[in-house]
């Protein structure tokens, strides 16, 4: 048996996000019996009540459909953290806190590679999209996932103080419906 193999969530029960969610619930579920045939010991750690030092004091497992909570003190030989709230753990991680940040933020992502993605904005209420070369922008929060609160709008409509309630981005449409070589064929 490898592990055991712990992610940390910053919840404190299965009872919120993200395994309210069905699509992700089903992700770490499908996650958990993937491992389970790698013969890979994979534990999810939930809250920071479970987290003594360099220990874990519980942690919850799939039995089929449902997520059990088992209390039982254990030792990860490694852990991924599901967040941002435990900057220092005396855990060995498998993920950097700066890697997490690139993936999270869309606009430090495409500080990092811009050299390979569209150009991206940060909205604020003077936002002028008129460095965008396309007719089609994405307005999008620069914090997110799974494709929530996405805006496809002309350019010549978007008015930044539309988007002012939460930090969005907005970057120049990639149209993809005629395929993009080497990645993507026509649909």
């Amino acid at each position: 048996m490898i592990g055991p193999v712990a992610i940390v969530f910053s919840i404190p029960s299965p009872d919120m996000y993200p395994f309210t969610e069905n699509l992700t619930r089903d992700s770490y579920q499908l996650l958990a019996k993937l491992a389970k045939e790698k013969n890979i010991d994979l534990r999810f750690v939930l809250g920071e009540k479970n987290i003594v030092e360099d220990t874990f004091t519980s942690y919850w497992k799939f039995d089929g459909d449902k997520i059990v909570n088992i209390r039982e003190e254990f030792k990860a030989a490694c852990v991924y953290l599901q967040t941002r709230e435990f900057d220092v753990l005396p855990m060995r991680r498998v993920n950097s806190p700066y890697l997490e940040e690139i993936c999270l933020d869309k606009y430090k992502t495409f500080q990092v590679f811009k050299k390979f993605t569209k150009r991206t904005l940060l909205v604020t209420d003077s936002t002028s999209v008129d460095s965008l070369t396309t007719d089609l922008v994405v307005v999008k929060p620069q914090f997110g996932s799974l494709g929530y609160k996405i805006h496809i709008i002309k350019k010549d409509d978007f008015d930044p103080k539309n988007f002012l309630d939460e930090k969005y981005i907005v970057q120049e449409l990639i149209d993809s419906s005629s395929g993009i070589d080497g990645l993507i064929s026509q649909r």
